[in-house]
């Protein structure tokens, strides 16, 4: 079976059978007393349809919920992150850094999507994160081991570019770092 084949049709995605993660890491003179956190979207949707007879019908849209965010892991830093401190960290990314009181949702709607020959999905598209839109590519790779597809994207930012100033403590020497990963994984049910 090809793997175009095995992703042919429409897959909704989900937290019922992925993940959507942000990976941030930490910047500035006092950087080794924060964390490095991978934070998860609670949350979230995606519809992914591939029409290999028509690739124009193609398409990819995702929904996130920007106050679904969890911390689920802390590495680095000079001491544990506290629950209280968890708290804090998520009050400021969704007041301070995504005021999600203005803009509840993050949205990506493709604008084309490509199966390649290697095997991966290019969707270029308009992603909305914290009010601002922006052009942006995302490449998913399909690992397709006995039939069931694994679908994995990854794609690096700069909060910058959306209107974002990276989170900053302690008159700045500590930050989060401007770049950020989104990571998605995703099995589609079987067709």
């Amino acid at each position: 079976m090809s793997t175009q084949t095995s992703i042919s049709g429409t897959h909704e995605l989900g937290p019922v059978n992925g993940n959507l993660t942000v990976r941030t890491a930490r910047a500035g003179a006092a950087a080794r007393m924060g964390h490095d956190l991978v934070i998860d979207a609670t949350r979230w949707s995606a519809t992914l349809t591939i029409d290999e007879t028509a690739p124009d019908r193609s398409s990819l849209q995702i929904t996130v919920d920007a106050t679904s965010f969890e911390i689920r892991e802390a590495s680095g830093g000079v001491k544990a992150l506290s629950d209280k401190e968890r708290g804090e960290i998520l009050k400021n990314i969704t007041k301070k850094v995504l005021s999600t009181d203005r803009h509840p949702e993050i949205r990506f709607a493709s604008t084309s999507v490509q199966v390649t020959d290697s095997g991966t999905v290019d969707a270029d598209g308009d992603l909305t994160l914290a009010g601002t839109t922006k052009p942006v590519q995302v490449t998913i790779n399909i690992e397709d081991p006995a039939g069931h597809p694994t679908l994995t994207a990854t794609m690096p930012l700069l909060q910058s570019d959306f209107g974002i100033k990276p989170y900053s403590a302690m008159m700045g020497a500590l930050k989060v770092a401007d770049e950020v990963t989104i990571e998605a994984q995703a099995r589609p049910a079987a067709g």
